[in-house]
């Protein structure tokens, strides 16, 4: 499939910028900062064709709409945050994974740390579904294997 030659993206105003929010936050799960990179990716595509936008005023509206989806309720960066825990828990990331995963979303450093409390046991806990989910050590499926390949694999 072509990609169409003649595309242009519709004007953008508060109105488009508040739809798009919308939509996004209807459809993934965000944190504040996920939200302002995204409006923000709309607005550099709509500068290529609208050279009348101002930087400055677009940023306002952007910090606009997101407070006030996070007044209504479309964004909570603390249970989102909790959300990547817990994915991560599952899957038997590190905490330092975590955190960078956090970190990258956007997520502020006073809640990550407040959030991420030192666990030795749930540490081990992930690294035992991580060899699990892997099939090192002990979770092995051929026990005649050299248990020094395990090494590449991980």
């Amino acid at each position: 499939m072509q990609p169409q030659k003649n595309y242009t993206p519709k004007p953008l105003t508060r109105t488009r910028l508040e739809e798009l929010a919308l939509r996004y936050v209807g459809r993934y799960a965000a944190s504040r900062a996920m939200l302002e990179g995204t409006l923000m990716n709309h607005f550099r595509r709509a500068r290529r064709v609208q050279k009348d936008l101002i930087e400055a005023e677009v940023k306002k509206w952007i910090a606009e709409i997101t407070a006030a989806a996070v007044r209504k309720g479309w964004l909570n960066d603390e249970s989102y945050a909790q959300m990547i825990i817990n994915q991560g828990k599952k899957s038997g990331w590190s905490k330092y994974k975590i955190n960078q995963k956090l970190v990258a979303k956007g997520i502020a450093p006073a809640l990550i740390k407040d959030l991420l409390q030192d666990d030795a046991e749930s540490e081990f806990q992930a690294a035992l579904v991580y060899a699990r989910r892997k099939a090192l050590g002990p979770f092995r499926k051929k026990k005649d294997t050299d248990p020094r390949k395990e090494m590449e694999r991980a």
